[in-house]
Protein backbone atom coordinates (compact mmCIF):
# COMPACT_ATOMS: atom_id res chain seq x y z
CA UNK A 1 0.00 0.00 0.00
CA UNK A 2 1.19 3.66 -1.23
CA UNK A 3 1.10 6.56 2.03
CA UNK A 4 2.54 9.42 1.82
CA UNK A 5 -0.56 12.16 3.30
CA UNK A 6 0.22 15.03 4.90
CA UNK A 7 -1.10 16.58 7.77
CA UNK A 8 -2.14 20.21 8.22
CA UNK A 9 -4.78 22.60 9.75
CA UNK A 10 -8.36 24.16 9.53
CA UNK A 11 -10.53 26.01 10.76
CA UNK A 12 -13.14 22.68 11.63
CA UNK A 13 -16.54 23.41 9.88
CA UNK A 14 -15.74 26.76 8.71
CA UNK A 15 -14.07 28.42 5.54
CA UNK A 16 -14.07 32.33 6.01
CA UNK A 17 -13.49 34.26 2.43
CA UNK A 18 -13.06 37.86 2.65
CA UNK A 19 -13.23 40.67 -0.06
CA UNK A 20 -9.79 41.75 0.33
CA UNK A 21 -8.13 39.22 -3.02
CA UNK A 22 -8.26 42.18 -5.51
CA UNK A 23 -4.80 43.18 -7.60
CA UNK A 24 -4.96 46.57 -9.07
CA UNK A 25 -8.30 47.06 -7.88
CA UNK A 26 -8.91 50.39 -6.88
CA UNK A 27 -11.26 51.34 -4.99
CA UNK A 28 -12.02 47.75 -4.61
CA UNK A 29 -15.75 45.92 -4.86
CA UNK A 30 -18.13 45.96 -2.35
CA UNK A 31 -18.67 42.69 -1.02
CA UNK A 32 -19.28 41.39 1.59
CA UNK A 33 -18.11 38.50 3.86
CA UNK A 34 -19.12 35.25 3.07
CA UNK A 35 -19.36 32.25 5.78
CA UNK A 36 -19.46 28.90 4.24
CA UNK A 37 -20.48 26.20 6.38
CA UNK A 38 -17.58 23.44 5.39
CA UNK A 39 -17.88 19.81 7.33
CA UNK A 40 -13.78 19.97 6.94
CA UNK A 41 -11.25 18.91 9.97
CA UNK A 42 -7.23 18.45 9.68
CA UNK A 43 -8.25 14.49 11.05
CA UNK A 44 -9.56 14.21 7.70
CA UNK A 45 -6.07 13.80 6.02
CA UNK A 46 -4.58 11.82 8.72
CA UNK A 47 -3.86 8.22 8.04
CA UNK A 48 -2.70 5.71 10.58
CA UNK A 49 -0.53 2.36 8.38
CA UNK A 50 -0.87 0.67 11.61
CA UNK A 51 -4.92 0.61 11.75
CA UNK A 52 -5.83 -0.84 8.46
CA UNK A 53 -8.31 -3.60 7.50
CA UNK A 54 -7.26 -4.95 4.17
CA UNK A 55 -10.17 -6.15 1.43
CA UNK A 56 -8.49 -7.90 -1.64
CA UNK A 57 -11.12 -8.82 -4.60
CA UNK A 58 -10.07 -12.15 -6.17
CA UNK A 59 -9.85 -12.83 -9.60
CA UNK A 60 -12.29 -15.49 -8.63
CA UNK A 61 -15.26 -13.38 -7.73
CA UNK A 62 -14.36 -14.01 -4.26
CA UNK A 63 -13.14 -10.90 -1.40
CA UNK A 64 -10.45 -11.61 0.97
CA UNK A 65 -10.96 -9.33 4.15
CA UNK A 66 -7.86 -8.84 6.45
CA UNK A 67 -9.15 -6.86 9.37
CA UNK A 68 -12.36 -6.31 11.36
CA UNK A 69 -14.84 -3.95 10.42
CA UNK A 70 -16.26 -5.98 6.98
CA UNK A 71 -17.84 -8.74 5.95
CA UNK A 72 -18.38 -10.08 2.19
CA UNK A 73 -21.16 -11.84 0.29
CA UNK A 74 -19.76 -12.93 -2.95
CA UNK A 75 -18.29 -9.90 -4.50
CA UNK A 76 -20.10 -7.41 -2.35
CA UNK A 77 -18.75 -5.82 0.47
CA UNK A 78 -20.06 -3.91 3.40
CA UNK A 79 -18.13 -1.97 5.65
CA UNK A 80 -20.10 -1.97 9.16
CA UNK A 81 -17.86 0.54 11.37
CA UNK A 82 -15.61 3.50 11.50
CA UNK A 83 -11.90 3.04 10.53
CA UNK A 84 -9.49 2.55 8.02
CA UNK A 85 -9.98 0.66 4.54
CA UNK A 86 -7.50 -0.23 2.11
CA UNK A 87 -9.10 -1.67 -0.98
CA UNK A 88 -7.45 -3.51 -3.65
CA UNK A 89 -8.09 -6.15 -6.89
CA UNK A 90 -10.22 -6.16 -9.34
CA UNK A 91 -14.41 -7.04 -9.55
CA UNK A 92 -16.56 -6.61 -12.48
CA UNK A 93 -20.26 -7.40 -10.40
CA UNK A 94 -19.52 -6.05 -7.40
CA UNK A 95 -20.08 -3.15 -4.47
CA UNK A 96 -18.60 -1.56 -1.49
CA UNK A 97 -20.79 -0.36 0.64
CA UNK A 98 -20.46 1.66 3.29
CA UNK A 99 -23.37 1.25 6.38
CA UNK A 100 -21.91 2.38 9.66
CA UNK A 101 -23.88 2.72 12.56
CA UNK A 102 -20.95 4.48 15.00
CA UNK A 103 -19.93 8.16 14.83
CA UNK A 104 -16.69 7.42 13.48
CA UNK A 105 -15.24 8.45 9.97
CA UNK A 106 -14.66 5.72 7.46
CA UNK A 107 -11.84 6.38 5.25
CA UNK A 108 -11.05 4.15 1.99
CA UNK A 109 -7.75 3.71 0.72
CA UNK A 110 -8.08 3.21 -3.37
CA UNK A 111 -4.99 0.75 -3.85
CA UNK A 112 -5.19 -0.34 -7.37
CA UNK A 113 -8.49 -1.14 -7.38
CA UNK A 114 -11.13 -1.85 -10.27
CA UNK A 115 -15.11 -1.97 -9.36
CA UNK A 116 -17.42 -2.48 -11.44
CA UNK A 117 -21.78 -3.05 -10.39
CA UNK A 118 -24.04 -5.12 -12.64
CA UNK A 119 -27.16 -3.45 -11.04
CA UNK A 120 -25.96 -0.52 -8.85
CA UNK A 121 -23.14 1.95 -7.65
CA UNK A 122 -19.71 1.06 -7.41
CA UNK A 123 -19.19 2.87 -4.09
CA UNK A 124 -22.52 3.37 -2.03
CA UNK A 125 -22.05 5.24 1.09
CA UNK A 126 -25.04 4.84 2.69
CA UNK A 127 -24.33 5.74 6.52
CA UNK A 128 -21.38 7.19 8.02
CA UNK A 129 -20.23 10.21 10.17
CA UNK A 130 -18.27 10.96 7.08
CA UNK A 131 -16.41 9.31 4.17
CA UNK A 132 -12.83 10.20 2.97
CA UNK A 133 -12.05 8.34 -0.20
CA UNK A 134 -7.61 8.24 -0.21
CA UNK A 135 -6.30 7.84 -3.71
CA UNK A 136 -2.88 5.47 -2.98
CA UNK A 137 0.09 7.30 -4.24
CA UNK A 138 1.48 5.99 -7.91
CA UNK A 139 -2.00 3.93 -8.23
CA UNK A 140 -4.77 3.68 -11.42
CA UNK A 141 -8.50 3.38 -9.90
CA UNK A 142 -11.21 2.48 -12.15
CA UNK A 143 -14.94 2.24 -11.08
CA UNK A 144 -18.40 1.99 -13.18
CA UNK A 145 -21.44 1.56 -12.35
CA UNK A 146 -24.53 -0.22 -14.02
CA UNK A 147 -26.87 1.09 -17.25
CA UNK A 148 -29.98 0.45 -14.86
CA UNK A 149 -30.58 0.15 -11.67
CA UNK A 150 -31.98 -1.75 -8.59
CA UNK A 151 -32.51 0.65 -6.46
CA UNK A 152 -32.08 0.56 -2.68
CA UNK A 153 -34.91 3.18 -2.12
CA UNK A 154 -36.90 2.72 -4.89
CA UNK A 155 -39.22 5.55 -4.03
CA UNK A 156 -36.03 8.11 -3.71
CA UNK A 157 -34.93 6.30 -6.83
CA UNK A 158 -31.46 6.18 -4.99
CA UNK A 159 -28.42 5.37 -5.30
CA UNK A 160 -28.06 6.81 -8.99
CA UNK A 161 -24.14 7.85 -9.66
CA UNK A 162 -20.83 5.58 -9.75
CA UNK A 163 -19.89 6.73 -6.15
CA UNK A 164 -22.97 8.06 -4.18
CA UNK A 165 -22.79 9.34 -0.85
CA UNK A 166 -25.77 10.26 1.53
CA UNK A 167 -22.74 12.04 3.96
CA UNK A 168 -20.40 14.43 3.15
CA UNK A 169 -17.56 13.05 1.11
CA UNK A 170 -13.98 13.96 0.75
CA UNK A 171 -10.92 13.39 -1.84
CA UNK A 172 -7.07 13.36 -1.31
CA UNK A 173 -3.99 11.96 -2.19
CA UNK A 174 -1.69 11.06 -5.12
CA UNK A 175 -3.19 8.64 -7.06
CA UNK A 176 -5.62 8.69 -9.86
CA UNK A 177 -9.39 7.96 -9.87
CA UNK A 178 -11.39 6.60 -13.28
CA UNK A 179 -15.47 6.79 -13.36
CA UNK A 180 -17.32 5.51 -16.19
CA UNK A 181 -21.05 6.84 -15.31
CA UNK A 182 -23.39 4.68 -17.39
CA UNK A 183 -26.87 5.22 -15.18
CA UNK A 184 -26.77 9.07 -14.31
CA UNK A 185 -23.92 11.15 -12.05
CA UNK A 186 -20.44 9.92 -11.81
CA UNK A 187 -19.63 11.28 -8.09
CA UNK A 188 -22.41 12.35 -6.25
CA UNK A 189 -22.98 13.71 -2.38
CA UNK A 190 -26.39 14.39 -0.40
CA UNK A 191 -24.09 16.66 1.68
CA UNK A 192 -20.93 18.27 0.84
CA UNK A 193 -18.07 16.90 -1.48
CA UNK A 194 -14.43 18.16 -1.02
CA UNK A 195 -11.44 17.57 -3.40
CA UNK A 196 -8.08 18.05 -1.58
CA UNK A 197 -5.85 16.35 -4.27
CA UNK A 198 -5.44 13.52 -7.12
CA UNK A 199 -6.48 12.87 -10.40
CA UNK A 200 -9.87 12.34 -11.01
CA UNK A 201 -10.96 11.82 -14.61
CA UNK A 202 -15.24 11.57 -15.25
CA UNK A 203 -17.16 10.26 -17.62
CA UNK A 204 -21.13 10.97 -16.98
CA UNK A 205 -24.49 10.04 -18.99
CA UNK A 206 -25.70 12.99 -16.46
CA UNK A 207 -23.71 15.25 -13.91
CA UNK A 208 -20.07 14.69 -13.54
CA UNK A 209 -19.65 15.70 -9.60
CA UNK A 210 -22.56 16.87 -7.81
CA UNK A 211 -22.39 17.76 -4.43
CA UNK A 212 -26.37 19.10 -2.93
CA UNK A 213 -24.49 21.73 0.07
CA UNK A 214 -21.56 22.41 -1.45
CA UNK A 215 -18.28 21.22 -3.99
CA UNK A 216 -14.94 22.45 -3.00
CA UNK A 217 -11.70 22.32 -4.91
CA UNK A 218 -8.92 22.41 -3.04
CA UNK A 219 -6.31 21.50 -5.75
CA UNK A 220 -5.66 18.40 -7.86
CA UNK A 221 -6.28 17.79 -11.48
CA UNK A 222 -9.67 17.32 -12.45
CA UNK A 223 -11.45 15.97 -16.13
CA UNK A 224 -14.78 16.22 -16.55
CA UNK A 225 -17.34 15.11 -19.22
CA UNK A 226 -20.79 15.42 -18.97
CA UNK A 227 -24.19 14.79 -20.67
CA UNK A 228 -25.61 17.37 -18.49
CA UNK A 229 -23.89 19.58 -15.85
CA UNK A 230 -20.15 19.10 -15.49
CA UNK A 231 -19.40 20.27 -11.61
CA UNK A 232 -22.69 21.02 -9.69
CA UNK A 233 -23.89 22.16 -6.49
CA UNK A 234 -27.71 21.85 -6.27
CA UNK A 235 -28.30 22.71 -2.31
CA UNK A 236 -31.25 25.39 -1.45
CA UNK A 237 -29.66 29.03 -2.19
CA UNK A 238 -32.53 30.35 0.66
CA UNK A 239 -30.21 27.92 3.18
CA UNK A 240 -27.12 29.35 2.35
CA UNK A 241 -26.21 26.38 0.52
CA UNK A 242 -25.71 25.35 -3.16
CA UNK A 243 -22.47 26.90 -3.14
CA UNK A 244 -19.10 25.79 -5.20
CA UNK A 245 -15.48 27.14 -4.35
CA UNK A 246 -12.33 26.30 -6.42
CA UNK A 247 -8.69 27.00 -4.54
CA UNK A 248 -6.54 25.62 -6.63
CA UNK A 249 -5.93 22.89 -9.53
CA UNK A 250 -6.86 22.21 -12.95
CA UNK A 251 -10.05 21.71 -13.91
CA UNK A 252 -11.51 20.62 -17.65
CA UNK A 253 -15.06 20.32 -18.60
CA UNK A 254 -16.97 19.44 -21.16
CA UNK A 255 -20.56 19.58 -20.84
CA UNK A 256 -23.94 19.63 -22.80
CA UNK A 257 -25.40 22.06 -20.11
CA UNK A 258 -23.97 24.25 -17.76
CA UNK A 259 -20.38 24.03 -17.18
CA UNK A 260 -20.15 25.22 -13.61
CA UNK A 261 -23.88 25.49 -11.82
CA UNK A 262 -24.14 26.96 -7.94
CA UNK A 263 -27.43 27.27 -6.68
CA UNK A 264 -26.52 29.66 -4.93
CA UNK A 265 -22.36 30.84 -4.81
CA UNK A 266 -19.33 30.00 -7.04
CA UNK A 267 -16.40 31.69 -5.93
CA UNK A 268 -13.05 30.78 -8.23
CA UNK A 269 -9.62 32.04 -5.96
CA UNK A 270 -6.76 30.52 -7.78
CA UNK A 271 -6.10 27.24 -10.41
CA UNK A 272 -7.24 27.23 -14.34
CA UNK A 273 -10.88 26.10 -14.85
CA UNK A 274 -11.22 25.66 -18.99
CA UNK A 275 -14.83 24.91 -19.77
CA UNK A 276 -14.11 23.26 -22.72
CA UNK A 277 -17.66 23.16 -24.17
CA UNK A 278 -21.20 23.96 -22.58
CA UNK A 279 -24.71 25.76 -23.29
CA UNK A 280 -24.19 27.79 -20.10
CA UNK A 281 -20.09 28.14 -19.03
CA UNK A 282 -20.90 29.05 -15.17
CA UNK A 283 -23.97 30.19 -13.40
CA UNK A 284 -24.74 30.74 -9.87
CA UNK A 285 -26.90 33.80 -8.26
CA UNK A 286 -23.55 35.17 -7.27
CA UNK A 287 -19.75 34.54 -9.06
CA UNK A 288 -16.69 35.81 -7.53
CA UNK A 289 -13.48 35.64 -9.12
CA UNK A 290 -10.67 36.48 -7.04
CA UNK A 291 -7.66 35.15 -9.21
CA UNK A 292 -6.27 32.23 -10.99
CA UNK A 293 -7.02 31.60 -14.88
CA UNK A 294 -10.51 30.74 -16.04
CA UNK A 295 -10.80 30.23 -20.26
CA UNK A 296 -14.67 29.21 -20.83
CA UNK A 297 -16.69 28.30 -23.70
CA UNK A 298 -20.29 28.20 -24.65
CA UNK A 299 -23.50 28.50 -26.77
CA UNK A 300 -25.37 30.65 -24.84
CA UNK A 301 -24.16 33.05 -21.86
CA UNK A 302 -20.53 32.60 -20.71
CA UNK A 303 -20.65 33.79 -16.79
CA UNK A 304 -24.31 34.09 -16.08
CA UNK A 305 -25.44 35.13 -12.70
CA UNK A 306 -29.02 34.37 -12.47
CA UNK A 307 -31.85 32.52 -10.18
CA UNK A 308 -33.93 31.65 -13.70
CA UNK A 309 -36.17 34.71 -13.01
CA UNK A 310 -35.30 38.41 -12.61
CA UNK A 311 -34.41 39.50 -9.17
CA UNK A 312 -32.38 42.32 -7.29
CA UNK A 313 -29.22 43.46 -8.13
CA UNK A 314 -27.84 42.92 -4.90
CA UNK A 315 -29.19 39.53 -5.06
CA UNK A 316 -27.56 38.39 -8.52
CA UNK A 317 -23.87 39.70 -8.65
CA UNK A 318 -20.46 39.01 -10.28
CA UNK A 319 -17.67 40.46 -8.85
CA UNK A 320 -13.87 40.15 -10.59
CA UNK A 321 -11.37 41.27 -7.90
CA UNK A 322 -8.56 39.53 -9.50
CA UNK A 323 -7.40 36.90 -11.85
CA UNK A 324 -7.09 35.92 -16.17
CA UNK A 325 -10.55 35.31 -17.28
CA UNK A 326 -11.37 34.46 -20.92
CA UNK A 327 -14.91 33.76 -22.46
CA UNK A 328 -16.12 33.13 -26.19
CA UNK A 329 -19.81 32.81 -26.69
CA UNK A 330 -21.46 32.16 -29.68
CA UNK A 331 -24.90 33.72 -28.83
CA UNK A 332 -26.13 35.10 -26.08
CA UNK A 333 -24.01 37.44 -23.71
CA UNK A 334 -21.17 36.86 -22.36
CA UNK A 335 -20.41 38.45 -19.20
CA UNK A 336 -23.96 38.34 -18.10
CA UNK A 337 -25.75 39.18 -14.29
CA UNK A 338 -29.37 39.80 -14.22
CA UNK A 339 -28.18 42.37 -10.92
CA UNK A 340 -24.66 43.92 -11.19
CA UNK A 341 -21.27 43.32 -12.50
CA UNK A 342 -18.27 44.99 -10.54
CA UNK A 343 -14.64 44.72 -11.65
CA UNK A 344 -11.90 45.85 -9.25
CA UNK A 345 -9.00 43.99 -10.57
CA UNK A 346 -8.18 41.41 -12.94
CA UNK A 347 -8.53 40.90 -16.57
CA UNK A 348 -11.32 40.10 -18.35
CA UNK A 349 -11.67 38.98 -22.39
CA UNK A 350 -15.37 38.66 -24.40
CA UNK A 351 -15.09 37.34 -27.40
CA UNK A 352 -18.85 37.82 -27.88
CA UNK A 353 -21.54 37.02 -30.93
CA UNK A 354 -22.26 39.47 -33.78
CA UNK A 355 -25.48 38.35 -34.19
CA UNK A 356 -28.82 38.90 -31.74
CA UNK A 357 -28.66 40.83 -28.96
CA UNK A 358 -26.21 39.57 -26.89
CA UNK A 359 -23.56 41.78 -25.26
CA UNK A 360 -19.72 41.49 -24.11
CA UNK A 361 -21.21 42.81 -20.86
CA UNK A 362 -24.84 42.48 -19.82
CA UNK A 363 -26.24 43.42 -16.41
CA UNK A 364 -30.11 44.41 -15.04
CA UNK A 365 -28.45 46.41 -12.30
CA UNK A 366 -25.60 48.97 -12.31
CA UNK A 367 -22.61 47.97 -13.73
CA UNK A 368 -19.11 49.40 -11.60
CA UNK A 369 -15.53 49.18 -12.74
CA UNK A 370 -12.48 50.75 -10.01
CA UNK A 371 -9.83 48.89 -11.38
CA UNK A 372 -8.84 46.12 -13.55
CA UNK A 373 -9.04 45.51 -16.99
CA UNK A 374 -11.75 44.90 -19.71
CA UNK A 375 -11.52 44.00 -23.10
CA UNK A 376 -14.05 42.82 -25.89
CA UNK A 377 -16.17 42.61 -28.19
CA UNK A 378 -20.22 41.85 -28.37
CA UNK A 379 -23.61 42.55 -29.71
CA UNK A 380 -24.98 46.42 -29.01
CA UNK A 381 -24.06 48.18 -25.74
CA UNK A 382 -26.02 51.19 -24.35
CA UNK A 383 -24.72 53.91 -23.84
CA UNK A 384 -26.06 54.46 -19.89
CA UNK A 385 -24.12 51.13 -18.91
CA UNK A 386 -21.91 52.74 -16.66
CA UNK A 387 -22.79 53.09 -12.85
CA UNK A 388 -22.27 56.14 -10.97
CA UNK A 389 -19.89 54.13 -8.39
CA UNK A 390 -17.02 53.53 -11.35
CA UNK A 391 -13.82 55.42 -11.41
CA UNK A 392 -12.17 54.09 -14.28
CA UNK A 393 -12.25 55.05 -17.49
CA UNK A 394 -13.97 53.19 -20.46
CA UNK A 395 -14.13 52.90 -24.01
CA UNK A 396 -17.40 51.95 -25.71
CA UNK A 397 -17.19 51.54 -29.59
CA UNK A 398 -20.20 50.56 -32.17
CA UNK A 399 -19.27 49.43 -35.80
CA UNK A 400 -21.48 49.17 -39.06
CA UNK A 401 -19.85 46.67 -40.30
CA UNK A 402 -19.92 43.91 -37.57
CA UNK A 403 -18.39 41.10 -39.86
CA UNK A 404 -14.72 42.35 -39.26
CA UNK A 405 -11.96 40.84 -37.96
CA UNK A 406 -8.98 43.40 -37.71
CA UNK A 407 -6.33 43.53 -35.34
CA UNK A 408 -7.49 46.31 -33.19
CA UNK A 409 -4.69 48.67 -31.22
CA UNK A 410 -5.70 51.82 -28.68
CA UNK A 411 -2.29 54.03 -28.76
CA UNK A 412 -1.57 57.03 -27.56
CA UNK A 413 -0.55 60.66 -27.70
CA UNK A 414 3.18 59.44 -28.15
CA UNK A 415 2.07 56.24 -30.78
CA UNK A 416 2.68 53.80 -28.27
CA UNK A 417 0.03 50.89 -27.75
CA UNK A 418 -2.28 50.41 -24.99
CA UNK A 419 -3.62 47.17 -25.94
CA UNK A 420 -3.63 44.91 -28.67
CA UNK A 421 -6.33 42.79 -29.90
CA UNK A 422 -7.42 40.55 -32.84
CA UNK A 423 -11.29 39.92 -32.90
CA UNK A 424 -12.12 36.70 -33.46
CA UNK A 425 -15.95 36.62 -34.46
CA UNK A 426 -16.81 40.13 -35.79
CA UNK A 427 -17.33 43.16 -34.09
CA UNK A 428 -20.21 45.13 -33.53
CA UNK A 429 -19.27 46.63 -30.16
CA UNK A 430 -15.95 46.99 -28.47
CA UNK A 431 -15.20 47.69 -25.19
CA UNK A 432 -12.26 49.11 -23.30
CA UNK A 433 -10.82 49.83 -19.67
CA UNK A 434 -7.66 49.73 -17.90
CA UNK A 435 -6.19 51.52 -15.09
CA UNK A 436 -3.23 52.75 -18.15
CA UNK A 437 -6.32 54.79 -19.69
CA UNK A 438 -6.46 58.09 -18.13
CA UNK A 439 -7.50 61.31 -19.25
CA UNK A 440 -5.41 62.68 -22.80
CA UNK A 441 -5.62 61.52 -26.91
CA UNK A 442 -5.56 58.30 -28.37
CA UNK A 443 -5.76 56.44 -32.03
CA UNK A 444 -8.51 53.85 -32.37
CA UNK A 445 -6.86 52.09 -35.38
CA UNK A 446 -7.45 48.56 -36.66
CA UNK A 447 -5.85 46.56 -39.42
CA UNK A 448 -2.35 46.39 -39.85
CA UNK A 449 0.71 43.31 -39.85
CA UNK A 450 1.41 41.72 -36.92
CA UNK A 451 5.26 41.06 -37.59
CA UNK A 452 5.49 40.02 -34.17
CA UNK A 453 4.20 39.53 -31.10
CA UNK A 454 2.36 36.66 -28.70
CA UNK A 455 -1.43 36.35 -28.99
CA UNK A 456 -2.82 35.47 -26.04
CA UNK A 457 -6.62 34.45 -26.62
CA UNK A 458 -6.41 37.72 -28.58
CA UNK A 459 -4.76 39.79 -26.22
CA UNK A 460 -1.17 40.20 -28.27
CA UNK A 461 1.70 40.65 -25.94
CA UNK A 462 4.93 42.60 -26.74
CA UNK A 463 3.12 43.73 -30.31
CA UNK A 464 4.89 44.81 -33.55
CA UNK A 465 2.64 45.78 -36.73
CA UNK A 466 3.01 47.74 -39.52
CA UNK A 467 0.27 49.83 -41.32
CA UNK A 468 -3.42 49.60 -39.95
CA UNK A 469 -6.10 52.83 -40.50
CA UNK A 470 -6.69 54.67 -37.56
CA UNK A 471 -10.65 55.16 -37.32
CA UNK A 472 -11.23 57.28 -34.67
CA UNK A 473 -8.80 60.21 -32.85
CA UNK A 474 -10.22 60.84 -29.43
CA UNK A 475 -9.67 62.65 -26.22
CA UNK A 476 -10.78 60.90 -22.79
CA UNK A 477 -12.23 63.99 -20.48
CA UNK A 478 -15.07 62.09 -18.73
CA UNK A 479 -15.98 58.64 -17.55
CA UNK A 480 -17.14 56.97 -20.76
CA UNK A 481 -16.21 57.61 -24.17
CA UNK A 482 -18.45 56.53 -26.60
CA UNK A 483 -17.45 56.10 -30.42
CA UNK A 484 -19.93 54.90 -33.55
CA UNK A 485 -18.81 53.86 -36.87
Amino acid sequence: MHNHFVSFSFIAFLLILLNSCSDNSGNGTIEPSIIYPINESSDDYIFDNTKVTTIQYNPDGTVTIVGAGANASGSKVTIMAGGQYSIKGTTMDGQLLVESGDTNTVKIVLDGVNITSKTSSAIYIKAAKKAVIILADGTENFLADAASYIFDDAAAQEPSGVIFSKEDITFYGNGALNINSNFQDGIVSKDGIIIKSGKIKVSAVDDAIRGKNYVVIRDGTIDLTAQQDGLKSSGSADEGLGFIIIDKGTINITAADDGIHGEYYITINNGKVNVIKSYEAIEARRITLNGGEVNINATNDGFNCSDGVKNSANALSLFVNGGSHVARVSKGDVYDSNGSINIAGGTIVSHGPISGDGEALDHDGQFIITGGTVIGTGGQIRSDFVGSGSTQNILAVTMSNANQKPLVRITNSSGKDLIAFQVENGMQSFVFSSPAFSKGDYSFVTGGTLTSGINNNGLIQNPVVTGGSKLFDFGISGLVTILKK
